[in-house]
């Protein structure tokens, strides 16, 4: 699939776009949030704040909802429907 930055969603609202499927900020806040949270558990509040670990816990964030996206849109595509 692709993946691209670009598309219709207004700017403010929107993380990034999978094969046409928009990711907002709002989904993207979600994840980061409980990311953040469980990295503050594990390592406390301070440790958030490094560079280092900002970068890591955007980058799984972002991992996580574009492999979620092609998940969804593949199950989709098969019919499966989780009951």
């Amino acid at each position: 699939g692709s993946f691209t930055l670009t598309g219709c969603v207004p700017a403010a609202e929107k993380v990034a776009t999978v094969d046409g499927q928009v990711i907002t900020k709002a989904q993207y806040d979600a994840v980061y949030n409980d990311y953040a949270q469980k990295f503050r558990f594990q390592f406390g509040d301070a440790n958030e704040q490094n560079p280092m670990a900002k970068e890591m816990l955007k980058s799984l964030t972002l991992k996580k909802l574009v492999m979620n996206t092609l998940i969804q849109k593949e199950a989709d595509k098969l019919g499966v429907k989780v009951t």
